[in-house]
């Protein structure tokens, strides 16, 4: 063992310290510090006073022969103390065709840190060679968090309405009116708006320690950083730029509980797919330089080459045994350690790649963390994709994985922006998607359906751009998606014509109405429901800045939209018919139809004709005292006057339409309508209510 310091000298000694629990765990007269490094010779303990402190106080060496268990790294350091930080070094072979990545030189960030500082990072230098410029891991304090009784809220997704929104972006903006903008802290100062939105549960963007640096060059030298977070050096950390100066792990739970509280469940956007490590030319963070031959898929005829399934230069081995461990074990974490409800698997394709990257019809991981006991009643949504070609919506491996349906998504903007051909799978989607899920007996709940999220436009813009605008990103407008299924009802973004303006709110009207009469679990972004804009940026990764943040001065338009959207959601959350557990029956003959589809008349609609533009449907109440729903959508360029079924017998009321300005567009009371006919507006949708009849 040797001792190296830098005054002031810590009184400090060290005992051989224990393998679990990995990481660093503090304890009364000191702390004990666990890491994995199977192939390493040697390795080095580097303990610093405070975040910026470029000397270390005291450098450990410790003797295999004491200090190694098996893979495993550990040392007892008496004295040390929370608050400190630490690196480890390790050294080892360096033959990156054999994927070993050794660099004694470099400090390691521990891919345990339960709290990650970035105080001396920087992404260049380390890039450039310089070993110093490290992430680094802080001594978490002993952990005596007070749940106060805050228990997570083990429900169903069948009643879920999901709110996806960025920690930071949320309450940045200045209009927010909070006291710790961009923080934990600032969004529950935000949790009596998402009270009167009436959503049940956030998706929280990642919060997972990222590297806020991992952007190109170009957009770097713009003085922009990676903002939305999907590129994380640690699954133990809170992200620390989301406290507003105390221990993120802290606020991170303050705001769970708050969150709780007021009935509002907290789901977790994770990324178990990559790290800000990247490829052969990324930086040496933690794992490179500690288990890189087994933490990412290699080459196997070359392993200097990461594979890269992600887009983001590497790829996590996540069914390689310990790895699938690991990530079970992250997601334990956040469900029983920080009362965390679900998580939504960015790229979750890349858990069904075996070590050699090639699909896996049963992959290890995926049954691991469903069946998982910790994680039995928490919501597991996958982006059932991935960037190397894997595609399973519909087929995800697993049972009670529900899916982010982008099925959904395309066919509701193609049959809303009048793209012929579509009416068929437009009621397919509406129905709930039983071609993809019933197959595998899933229900409506596995599909989330939604029309926008953080990627890609918002919903303002989908009615506002044909074209993405992505030049302030840096990348000459090279980055994001070519094909957004969008139209700019006219003219191509920002205008004062009074005209359009009305298209678009309408056009946005349509959209939210379609999402919340769905079945399925709707999802919405946040701002779409006060048409924020991003200014056509599909890609706003790299947008720390008024073209993310939500703006909170609400224009009249801004609160007319704001209205509607609650008013649907209390529609949604009063009529259980839209939002079964199981699928409907509209074509079963021995049974009553549940769900009646129309054309123009009171007749099955032209399933075949592509040019029809016009879809009704009657939802009958799914409770004896429930009632029923019939709703008209006119994509057409001209009015329909569309019959109403039942008249003589039912007592409809006119809940919304869209093609009139508020407050007409939605009457919560109901509008009693005297005749057998609607006249619906073009490119219009209309919500009816019945006060009459109940049918049994």
């Amino acid at each position: 063992m040797s001792f190296a310091h830098a005054n002031p000298r810590p009184k400090l000694a060290v005992r051989a310290g224990a393998r679990q629990p990995l990481g660093a765990s503090a304890e009364a007269d000191g702390v004990n510090f666990a890491v994995f490094s199977p192939r390493a010779a040697r390795m080095w303990l580097r303990l610093y006073r405070a975040p910026a402190d470029l000397e270390p106080i005291a450098e450990f060496e410790l003797d295999a022969t004491l200090h190694r268990t098996y893979g495993f790294w550990h040392v007892f350091v008496v004295g040390a103390r929370a608050g400190w930080l630490y690196t480890w070094r390790a050294d080892g072979p360096d033959e990156p065709a054999e994927g070993l990545r050794f660099d004694a030189r470099r400090e390691l960030l521990d891919p345990w840190a339960k709290i990650v500082s970035d105080a001396v990072w920087s992404r260049a230098a380390a890039l450039a060679g310089d070993s110093t410029a490290a992430l680094r891991a802080e001594i978490a304090a002993a952990d005596d968090y007070d749940w106060e009784g805050d228990r997570p809220m083990r429900r169903s997704l069948q009643d879920a309405v999901i709110y996806e929104l960025h920690v930071g972006g949320f309450t940045r903006h200045p209009s927010a009116g909070v006291a710790a903008p961009g923080t934990f802290r600032g969004l529950v100062e935000k949790i009596p708006y998402l009270l009167s939105l009436g959503v049940t549960d956030v998706e929280l963007l990642p919060v997972f320690a990222f590297d806020a640096q991992d952007v190109p060059p170009a957009t770097a030298a713009l003085g922009l950083h990676n903002f939305w977070g999907y590129s994380p050096v640690s699954f133990f950390a809170p992200h620390r730029a989301y406290a507003a100066g105390g221990d993120p792990r802290r606020e991170f739970r303050d705001m769970v509980k708050a969150l709780h509280a007021a009935g509002i469940g907290v789901i977790l956007d994770v990324v178990l797919n990559h790290t800000a490590e990247g490829g052969a030319d990324g930086p040496t963070i933690g794992c490179k330089g500690l288990f890189n031959e087994l933490f990412y898929l290699l080459d196997a005829k070359d392993r200097t080459k990461y594979l890269d399934f992600t887009g983001c230069g590497n790829t996590i081995s996540s069914n390689q045994p310990l790895v699938a461990q690991w990530l079970v074990e992250a997601l334990r974490f956040w469900a029983v350690e920080m009362h965390v409800d679900g998580f939504r698997f960015d790229l979750a394709g890349v858990l069904s790649r075996d070590e050699a990257g090639k699909p896996l019809k049963h992959a290890p991981v995926i049954a691991a963390i469903e069946h998982a006991p910790e994680l039995a009643d928490v919501h597991l949504i996958a982006e059932a994709w991935d960037a190397g070609g894997i595609y399973q919506v519909g087929s995800f491996p697993g049972f009670r994985w529900a899916e982010w349906n982008d099925r959904y998504r395309d066919a509701v903007r193609r049959f809303l922006r009048r793209e012929p051909g579509h009416l068929g799978e437009l009621a397919t989607r509406i129905a709930g998607s039983s071609d993809l899920y019933a197959w595998a007996g899933k229900l409506p709940q596995n599909g989330i359906n939604f029309v926008t999220c953080h990627d890609g436009f918002t919903l303002c813009d989908l009615v506002s751009y044909d074209r993405k605008h992505n030049s302030a990103n840096g990348e000459h407008n090279r980055d994001g998606r070519d094909d957004n299924l969008s139209w700019n009802s006219g003219l191509e973004g920002a205008t004062d014509d009074a005209e359009i303006l009305r298209l678009r709110e309408q056009r946005a009207r349509n959209f939210m109405a379609v999402l919340l009469l769905s079945q399925g679990v709707p999802m919405i972004t946040a701002g779409d429901e006060f048409l924020r804009t991003q200014r056509g940026n599909n890609n706003a990764y790299c947008q720390d800045n008024g073209i993310s943040w939500l703006d909170w001065s609400l224009a009249p338009a801004a609160r007319a939209m704001l209205r509607f959207t609650r008013e649907l959601i209390a529609l949604r959350k009063r009529h259980p018919t839209l939002r079964r557990t199981r699928f409907l029956n509209g074509h079963a003959a021995d049974v009553p139809p549940e769900i009646q589809w129309y054309g123009e008349r009171l007749e099955p609609p032209a399933w075949q004709d592509a040019d029809a533009r016009v879809l009704c449907f009657t939802l009958h109440g799914l409770e004896p005292q429930e009632r029923a729903l019939h709703v008209m959508i006119n994509m057409a360029s001209s009015v329909r006057t569309l019959p109403l079924p039942e008249a003589g017998a039912r007592h409809w009321r006119r809940f919304a339409d869209t093609t009139l300005v508020a407050p007409a567009d939605v009457v919560p009371a109901g509008e009693a309508l005297a005749g057998a006919d609607y006249a619906l507006g073009p490119y219009g949708i209309a919500i009816f209510e019945d006060f009459g009849i109940v049918l049994e």
